[in-house]
């Protein structure tokens, strides 16, 4: 591969590491711009041209790659990758094929109090989308300030 030269040795000290990183990451950019105007560390920008599987394994490996470094791409992992293709497209029948844009683990100041929301879309409502593995945090939403706009995804077994 072209840029194996530049990727972080671990024989190396923690400046000529970051000095490698720093590197890689110069050497990209915005598609359309110059190298001047560099792309957001650790933010996952959709292409909607691309497949729903596509832009779901993007997710996956992104996550893996910062909550532990890499990821084993496994046979078990591309068929669960397809199944929630398959749902989702099955879940979007008859939606509008007119996307918005979101913000992603965003954070707003009400009345003095911080909130940070998984993800809010950017549309006159400023719908937020919560998503919850216990269902004792989902709770919490009850005496939020815009408990109204929030669509809470419950991720857990309610019984």
């Amino acid at each position: 591969m072209l840029l194996l030269h530049l990727l972080p040795e671990k024989g190396m000290n923690s400046k000529e590491r970051k000095q490698a990183i720093n590197k890689v990451y110069r050497g990209y950019h915005i598609p359309g711009q110059s190298n001047l105007h560099t792309i957001k560390q650790n933010a996952v920008f959709y292409n909607t041209d691309s497949t729903p599987r596509h832009e779901i394994t993007k997710a996956v490996v992104c996550y893996a790659i910062k909550k532990w470094g890499d990821i084993k791409f496994t046979e078990e992992l591309r068929q669960s990758i397809l199944l929630v293709e398959i749902a989702l497209m099955k879940a979007q029948k008859g939606m509008a094929e007119e996307g918005t844009g979101f913000l992603t683990e965003a954070e707003k100041s009400i009345n003095g109090t911080k909130y940070r929301r998984d993800i809010v879309q950017l549309n006159p409502e400023g719908t937020v989308w919560e998503i919850e593995t216990d269902k004792y945090r989902s709770l919490r939403f009850k005496e939020d300030p815009e408990k109204d706009k929030i669509i809470i995804i419950k991720l857990f077994n309610e019984s």
